[in-house]
């Protein structure tokens, strides 16, 4: 854990703000965008939101923590209050700067690196993300690490929706090999980031109470092209 300047790791990027209420929070997602050094943040947020009910809750906090997850794979988090509200020209929040920034490893649980066929696709059980493309059927892609409790999953296709639609969306994600489905496991949507033009890693959290896939992540790992091909090169 380390305490380094907000202007020397930070860039605009998706965050995570946990509104503190007396005895209840409420959580929404964010852009970071910009600063004022030693005095302000400011966080624009998508109008997905109903902004009343936004400003509602920003005027009864009584504090804030906003989260993210750097580009080298680390979460911070940052603590502070409400300044000020604007509606105009964007749904913007101004957070009091940080007094402490803490920065930690997402690593905590170890990942394999794979290379499994795989596709995306959003559940029944919950609405579908705000401007998703009507003729959607799944992303097509490969999973590219594994852990007991989450999963990378990288596509080059076009991403079905804005990119801030998709966070904390609950998926299914089927895992492959050659045409074969090795295991369907429902999953949450915790990051995405564009890699470029034309790919996108978008990181999945799993329930580590899921039996059926805790129980298949041996057979995924075998199963993994990289590991097929050592096979291949032994024989």
């Amino acid at each position: 854990m380390s305490n380094p300047s907000l202007s020397s790791v930070m860039k605009t990027l998706p965050v995570d703000i946990e509104i503190k209420f007396g005895t209840s929070n409420q959580r929404v997602r964010g852009t970071w965008v910009g600063q004022r050094e030693g005095e302000y943040l400011i966080i624009e947020f998508p109008r997905k939101y109903n902004w009343s009910e936004l400003q509602d809750w920003f005027n009864n906090s009584i504090g804030l923590v906003m989260r993210g997850v750097l580009d080298h794979g680390q979460v911070y988090a940052a603590t502070g209050r409400v300044l000020g509200t604007t509606s105009r020209p964007y749904r913007t929040l101004y957070m009091s700067y940080p007094d402490t920034f803490e920065e930690r490893s997402l690593r905590k649980v170890p990942r394999v690196e794979v290379e499994l066929d795989a596709s995306l696709c959003f559940t029944d059980e919950v609405a579908k993300p705000i401007g998703l493309d009507p003729d959607f059927k799944a992303l097509t892609g490969r999973v590219t690490d594994l852990s007991k409790t989450g999963i990378a999953f990288e596509t080059t296709m076009t991403l079905p929706c804005p990119q801030s639609s998709l966070m904390n969306q609950l998926i299914e994600l089927s895992i492959k090999d050659e045409g074969k489905e090795l295991v369907n496991v429902l999953s949450e949507v915790r990051s995405c980031r564009l890699l470029g033009e034309k790919r996108a890693l978008i990181g999945l959290a799993l329930d580590k109470r899921n039996r059926e896939y805790q129980n298949s992540l041996s057979t995924l790992i075998l199963h993994s092209k990289t590991i097929k091909s050592v096979w291949k090169e032994d024989k």
